[in-house]
């Protein structure tokens, strides 16, 4: 039986003579997983840019005032400012991507989002 592997990855490998044939991308033990973690980064990356971008906005602007005029540094504004107001924000975010507890070093490579 011939499997024909099909795709735009694929067309454009074979158009710049990068490959010779298309690649069965999900059928090799090697190209599986990463191939998972691109399309699942690929996936998620602008969820969670728009989630945190919501988060930063949710900030009061008086609160970066303040705490310029208490000579707080820009990290130190950061780290006990900001950060500590975006940790809801975190949290939704690491729970959605599938970093919620209970995922074992047993299931570290399973992708969690695209398995389910």
């Amino acid at each position: 039986m011939t499997t024909i592997v099909r795709g735009l990855v694929n067309y454009l490998l074979v158009r710049l003579h990068l490959v010779s044939q298309p690649v069965n991308f999900l059928g090799s033990t090697a190209l599986a997983l990463p191939t998972l973690m691109v399309a699942d980064i690929w996936k998620t990356t602008p969820f969670m840019a728009l989630l945190l971008l919501a988060g930063l906005q949710t900030i009061p602007p008086g609160l970066s005032d303040a705490a310029r005029i208490d000579g707080a540094s820009a990290w130190g504004y950061f780290w006990r400012v900001r950060l500590p107001l975006l940790m809801p924000t975190l949290l939704v975010a690491g729970h959605h991507s599938g970093g919620s507890p209970g995922r074992g070093p047993g299931r570290a490579a399973r992708l969690h989002s695209l398995v389910e």
